[in-house]
């Protein structure tokens, strides 16, 4: 089993990777599980705009500081833990998108990368599950480090992410089977978060027991044909996961 997560990648992000891999010349998968949404979120929070990757703004400020020095000075300074807000701290309030407009936009983004990756596998015959991620903001039950991380969060960051799995939850059946698990642990009354969507070993066991929960059945072999799936040639091993660099480089072993 191979590991595709990346830190901050946003669903469409995650479309990419999966395009990439599918173009490596190894055994395909058997199942593909996409595991996104509050990244999508935070993204834009971040941009005020649905769709851009996560430091889309830094982005940016980087783009070809090596040939200017003092530029390469200034996209460092700004990497600084707290500059940003400094920065942020006294000046004019921007004017951004209404929360609701933003958090549809949002889903309605997500959704279409849903539809372009699940297309992407059937084209090659995998079946694929799609979850949006639960976070800390739909957590009922705070433990006092949870407490602290919410109130030091941002009051838009909070509301944008409820409103976005509110407009999931109202977008048609028919755009996309999505596995919402915003909510798995809200009324789990022990410490699982250590920021606004990273989660414990022991929530990690939750989160994987609930995704296999919705997998989808794996093919029954038709009766009488057992023999035929005897002879049938194995399917060479994969090489190891860097033969192919549009792969990931975690192995995770089943």
């Amino acid at each position: 089993m191979l590991n595709f997560g990346q830190s901050g990648y946003v669903s469409g992000q995650s479309r990419i990777a999966f395009a990439q891999a599918l173009a490596c010349a190894q055994q395909k998968p058997e199942l593909v599980i996409f595991v996104d949404g509050p990244n999508d979120v935070y993204a834009a929070f971040q941009a005020d705009r649905a769709g851009a990757p996560q430091n889309e703004h830094r982005r940016a400020t980087e783009f070809n500081s090596s040939q200017r020095p003092g530029a390469l000075l200034g996209a460092w300074f700004n990497r600084l833990d707290g500059v940003e807000h400094l920065r942020a701290w006294g000046a004019e309030p921007a004017q951004l998108a209404s929360v609701s407009d933003l958090a549809a936009a949002v889903v309605q983004r997500y959704l279409a990368y849903v539809e372009q990756s699940r297309a992407l596998a059937a084209a090659e015959g995998i079946p694929s599950v799609f979850v949006w991620q639960p976070h800390l903001f739909a957590k009922q039950a705070l433990s006092n480090d949870e407490q602290l991380i919410v109130n030091a969060s941002y009051v838009r960051h909070r509301e944008l992410q409820l409103a976005a799995d509110q407009a999931l939850s109202a977008a048609p059946p028919s755009s996309a089977q999505i596995v919402d698990l915003a909510n798995l642990f809200a009324d789990e009354p022990k410490a699982r978060f250590s920021d606004f969507v990273h989660i414990d070993d022991q929530g990690l066991e939750t989160l994987a027991r609930a995704i296999f929960e919705q997998l989808p059945p794996r093919p029954e072999v038709e009766e009488g044909t057992e023999h035929i799936q005897a002879q049938l040639p194995a399917q060479p091993a994969s090489s190891a996961p860097s033969a192919c660099v549009d792969l990931p480089v975690v192995d995770v072993t089943e």
